[in-house]
């Protein structure tokens, strides 16, 4: 309730301004034009929250496995999910069919990657160091989607 000399439009205008929000924070930074895709391919070696320990670094062989999905899974997603898996090594550069994928210092990656419209869905995973390359090609099923029916029903014309 408010007071009795805040009564009326003054009180009103008060009320009002009180229950504005705040400061919008700024947006987020655009991407530079013409930069290298690769530079964003490996994350910052400490960690981005002071609460949470820093990732270690990890310098082993380069060997690339996906954890999830497991390859021939079927996935109950629309338009696009996730996939992740490790390296082996901090130091590798990965791509799923050409996009670049964050590593971090431990080798591990997550990628969310949009599905392809067919049932049956593949995807090139590559990762590179300096010393190697290593490639899986990642199979996976559509589960409990179906592409929309085309706009008008098939027709076949029996004079051709």
């Amino acid at each position: 309730m408010l007071p009795a000399r805040w009564s009326g439009r003054a009180g009103l205008v008060l009320l009002i301004a009180g229950c504005g929000s705040g400061p919008t924070p700024p947006p987020a930074p655009l991407p530079v034009a013409g930069a290298d895709p690769a530079a964003a391919d490996t994350a910052p070696h400490p960690s981005t929250s002071a609460s949470l320990p820093p990732v270690p670094e990890v310098r082993g062989p380069l060997t690339l496995r996906v954890v999830y999905p497991p390859a021939g899974a079927s996935v109950q997603a629309r338009d696009s999910s996730f996939i992740f898996g490790s390296t082996g090594t901090g130091d590798a550069r990965v791509t799923i069919n050409g996009l670049p994928v964050r590593v971090w210092p431990n080798g591990a990656w997550l990628a969310w990657v949009p599905l392809p419209s067919d049932s049956l869905m593949r995807f090139r995973i590559e990762a590179r160091t300096d010393s190697g390359v290593a490639a899986i090609d990642h199979e996976l099923r559509r589960g409990g989607y179906r592409s929309p029916p085309p706009p008008a029903p098939v027709w076949i014309d029996t004079r051709s």
